[in-house]
């Protein structure tokens, strides 16, 4: 059974939240699961509940990260013994931070350690260099994640295997629909949140409209990301950027 993380991690409306994998894991029931992941990040409270549901799953279970898994979606992939990755995706991780500005020291910096723990015990890297990547706000791509232990493989390169993913997330409001729907909606008021990572309009919609345009024409996901880097140079630099200024 296939469970899509597409989108931000969260409990507000249009977010993926723990009771979604709650219902998910439920209808499960055991069976072994596949989560794709594609997600910016979001919430740590509701990402900690999803870990701990994924890593309490008794069924056979293994994770493939499509494109991306930022802050709290990365530390999330990590609930399960197989991770593997795209050619073309990233991770990455940071502290957490509350949006409002209100910053609770004691609550941040015992949430800080509690994802330093979890990294540390997927990867098997010692506590003080995880803190070094968390505070340096760290992105690595498939070969960096795989040499440094937090994914442990390739997602099967085949023609049929990338049809299969691609269509999964197609079918799951996937990359370009999720993107262009949110740019033609205004932005909801949300509550403070812990560690949410959200892009600024700009960058971001030019970034993924280019990315859309491409896969219209029969690209798929990565191709068309490479096509829009080659004619625009920077341009995905900025949309990460953006992310980081949140």
């Amino acid at each position: 059974m296939d469970i899509i993380i597409d989108g931000d991690i969260g409990s507000n409306p249009g977010e993926i939240g723990s009771s979604y994998v709650r219902q998910q894991l439920l209808k499960a029931n055991g069976q072994p699961i596949n989560v794709v992941i594609h997600s910016p990040g979001g919430s740590v409270f509701e990402g900690l509940a999803m870990y701990d549901l994924f890593q309490a799953y008794a069924g056979q279970k293994r994770c493939t990260i499509q494109s991306a898994a930022f802050s709290i979606a990365s530390l999330i992939a990590m609930a399960f013994p197989t991770r593997a990755i795209s050619r073309n995706g990233y991770l990455m991780m940071h502290n957490p931070y509350q949006e409002d500005g209100n910053e609770q020291p004691k609550l941040l910096k015992s949430l800080r350690n509690t994802m330093v723990g979890i990294y540390s015990a997927a990867t098997k890297k010692a506590r003080t260099a995880i803190e070094s990547m968390m505070d340096a706000e760290t992105f690595l791509d498939a070969s960096e994640s795989i040499s440094m232990g937090f994914c442990n493989g390739l997602i099967d390169a085949s023609p049929r295997a990338l049809a299969r993913c691609q269509a999964l997330l197609r079918s799951h409001a996937g990359f370009a629909s999720h993107v262009m729907a949110r740019a033609r909606t205004k932005a909801m008021p949300r509550a403070a949140t812990v560690q949410r990572v959200v892009p600024k309009i700009s960058a971001a919609v030019q970034w993924r409209s280019a990315v859309q345009a491409r896969m219209a024409n029969g690209l798929d996901f990565g191709k068309a990301a490479m096509a829009v880097e080659k004619e625009h140079p920077g341009l995905r630099q900025k949309y990460i950027a953006e992310y980081n200024q949140r």
